[in-house]
């Protein structure tokens, strides 16, 4: 599971190439599907597109 401030935003599944982020809130359907190497690298690009949504609003 992926947390931002404490808010669950999605999860991460494994598969053969890494990671694929799955979204479960608004704030990071940004990058639903989206592939990461690493669970950390996920973790940080959903903090980012929560704060550009942020920004945005």
């Amino acid at each position: 599971m992926i947390e931002v401030a404490g808010e669950p935003l999605g999860v991460v599944v494994p598969n053969a190439d890494g990671f694929r982020f799955l979204a479960v809130k608004l704030p990071a359907f940004a990058i639903d599907g989206q592939q990461f190497e690493t669970v950390e690298k996920a973790h940080f690009a959903v903090s980012q597109a929560v704060r550009k949504g942020a920004d945005a609003a």
